[in-house]
Parts: structure tokens; sequence; C-alpha cells
């Protein structure tokens, strides 16, 4: 596939066979450990967002 000069550009695939993912089991101490990761990335996205939407809340009311 081609595209116009400036368009998008999408690397080729990855070559060869995809590895088969083992599912972490999550009630294993690594289970456990992943999804606190998670939820505490989760937690941060959150506030961050609802941070700039307080911001931006309140550039428009001045």
């Amino acid at each position: 596939m081609t595209h116009p000069p400036g368009g998008p550009s999408t690397p080729p695939p990855p070559g060869g066979p995809r590895k088969p993912i083992k599912p972490i089991d999550p009630n294993s101490p690594g289970g456990r450990a992943a999804a606190e990761a998670l939820s505490q990335v989760l937690a941060e996205i959150l506030v961050a967002k609802m941070q700039r939407r307080a911001a931006r809340q309140q550039q428009d009311a001045a």
C-alpha cells in the first residue's frame, strides 16, 4: 500500500510467529502485584484527568 507524500506511515508488522501469552494468575503474588500496579496507574490517570477538567472550568469561568 502506498501513501501520498506526507501521508501516514505505518511500520511493517513484526516478522515470524507470535509467541503465546501466558496469563498471570490473579491469586499469585505476582498477579496481585500486577493488579495493584495497574490500579495505581489508573487512579493517577483519573486524578490527572479531573485536575485538567477543573483547570479548564476555571479558565472558562474567568
